[in-house]
């Protein structure tokens, strides 16, 4: 005997199959990526966006169904894919960052810029 799915089953079956739908052309984005290795960065940039642009509406769906799990890696994923056509521009700091020597006036370089001496 088969049982029937209730309204709620039903809405979470085919968001599933929402997801399977958009995992499986994403999956085709990146073996499009994965064979066009050596073309021009256009290419590979408009790939890394297709692919970054479908996870990241991926995970807001999931979001707002209350998939959580789902929307975490999708989020990573989107993350990752958008960061990847531009691997050759990484805008994060490198190392650790300046700090000002004086906290007298900001900007200030050295001593004598900090402001007028005092005379003694």
């Amino acid at each position: 005997m088969v049982q029937k799915l209730t309204a709620e089953q039903a809405a979470r079956v085919d968001l599933i199959q929402g997801f399977l739908k958009t995992v499986d052309h994403v999956d085709r984005l990146v073996r499009e990526l994965d064979s066009n290795r050596a073309a021009k960065s256009k290419l590979i940039d408009s790939l890394c966006e297709s692919i970054a642009r479908q996870l990241s509406q991926m995970r807001q769906r999931a979001l707002t169904t209350g998939v959580g799990t789902v929307a975490d890696v999708a989020g990573a994923m989107s993350v990752m894919a958008g960061r990847g056509g531009d691997q050759h521009e990484d805008s994060r700091p490198h190392g650790r960052r300046e700090q000002p020597t004086s906290t007298a006036r900001p900007g200030a370089q050295a001593r004598h810029d900090a402001g007028p001496e005092e005379s003694a």
